[in-house]
C-alpha cells in the first residue's frame, strides 16, 4: 500500500539508467495473501525494469502496520511475546503464512537474492560495459574483489563490490 504504481516504477529505473545510476530494487516475499501469479509478476517486472541489484526481503510485521494486526489476528503474534520485548522480525514467521509454501518462498528468495539477480544480467553488454568501467576506474577495488573471488569468498567480494560500485 505504498501508493507507487507499475508504470512509475518503471519509469524510475528508466530514467535512472539513462541517467547512468546503477539501480536497486527492494522486493518484499511472503506476504499472507501473495501466490506465485504474484511472485511471477515481480518476476516480470525485475526482467523488464533491470535493476543492477535486488535486495529481497521477507514480509515482517512491525507494530502499527495493517499487517501486524493480521499476524496477531491469526495467531501468529501473541500478547505474550510482544511484553516480553522481542522485536519484530522475532514476534512471527513470514514463512509460516505464505499460501506460497515454506520451500517455494526459500527458492523465490533465492531467486532474486542479490547473486541469483546479478547472474542472470552478467550477460547484459550495458551491465558488462558498467562494470569494466568501475575496473577502470577503481583498479585497486577491482583486484581486491578479484583476488576474494580467487580465494572462493564470493560473500566479501560481493559486499566489496558493492559497497563501492553502488
Amino acid at each position: 500500500k505504498k501508493g507507487i504504481m507499475i508504470d512509475q516504477t518503471e519509469r524510475a529505473f528508466r530514467f535512472g539508467r539513462e541517467s547512468g545510476l546503477r539501480t536497486l530494487a527492494t522486493v518484499m516475499i511472503g506476504n499472507p495473501t501473495e501466490t506465485m501469479e504474484d511472485i511471477e509478476k515481480t518476476r516480470e517486472l525485475l526482467r523488464k525494469i533491470k535493476p543492477d541489484f535486488v535486495q529481497v526481503t521477507f514480509t515482517t510485521p512491525f507494530p502499527g502496520a495493517e499487517i501486524y494486526d493480521l499476524a496477531k489476528s491469526k495467531g501468529l503474534i501473541t500478547d505474550d511475546k510482544v511484553e516480553s520485548g522481542m522485536d519484530a522480525h522475532q514476534l512471527a514467521d513470514p514463512l509460516s503464512w505464505s499460501p506460497v509454501g515454506k520451500e517455494e518462498l526459500l527458492k523465490v528468495y533465492n531467486e532474486f537474492s542479490n547473486w541469483g539477480v546479478i547472474n542472470s544480467y552478467l550477460f547484459n553488454p550495458s551491465f558488462l560495459l558498467s562494470i569494466a568501467g568501475f575496473s577502470i576506474l577503481n583498479p585497486r577495488i577491482a583486484g581486491k574483489i578479484f583476488f576474494r573471488l580467487l580465494r572462493g569468498n564470493k560473500k566479501d567480494a560481493f559486499q566489496l563490490f558493492t559497497e563501492t560500485y553502488m
